[in-house]
């Protein structure tokens, strides 16, 4: 139910778990709110701000979002840093690492290895989903991560 507000005092989810319908920010906050608390807990800070980039990770440890975004969205970039985090759990180094060796910056292995470990990174934020507990518009999360992967290929693609 929606009030004037536009905020949403009642959730119901289908079965499948994705949300079909924008519940609204009170439900995106909570939802990013989870996220950060879980960062936290794995040792990882999260900062939004008015950043350039819509998310990044920086040593030590930092996960920086991207606050002019909507809160949605917010989200699944979290989600998508999140699994970078993951990814580097027990390591302090935050560059591209393919099968324990560090690649040439302008290789082609370093340009795959990026694609790939981007693509991991959105696969294993998307997973955290059911533990963390709130459900998604999976619709709207492949569009955000859709964008972001197509960028990379281009980079990848782009003679130097």
């Amino acid at each position: 139910m929606r009030t004037k507000s536009g905020y949403v005092h009642q959730y119901t989810f289908p079965s499948n778990g994705t949300l079909t319908y924008d519940p609204g920010w009170l439900y995106w906050d909570s939802c990013v709110k989870k996220t950060v608390a879980y960062c936290n807990k794995i040792g990882w800070q999260v900062d939004f701000g008015n950043y350039l980039d819509e998310c990044e990770i920086e040593s030590p440890r930092l996960i920086k979002i991207c606050s002019r975004r909507k809160r949605e969205n917010q989200l699944y970039y979290l989600l998508h840093e999140l699994g970078h985090a993951l990814f580097y759990l027990n390591s302090d180094n935050y560059e591209v690492i393919t099968f324990g060796v560090a690649k040439p910056a302008y290789s082609n292995s370093n340009k795959v290895a990026t694609v790939l470990e981007e693509m991991t990174a959105w696969h294993m934020g998307l997973g955290m989903v059911p533990a963390l507990d709130f459900v998604i518009n999976r619709e709207n999360f492949d569009k955000v991560m859709v964008l972001c992967v197509r960028q990379y290929f281009e980079w990848a693609t782009r003679k130097r």
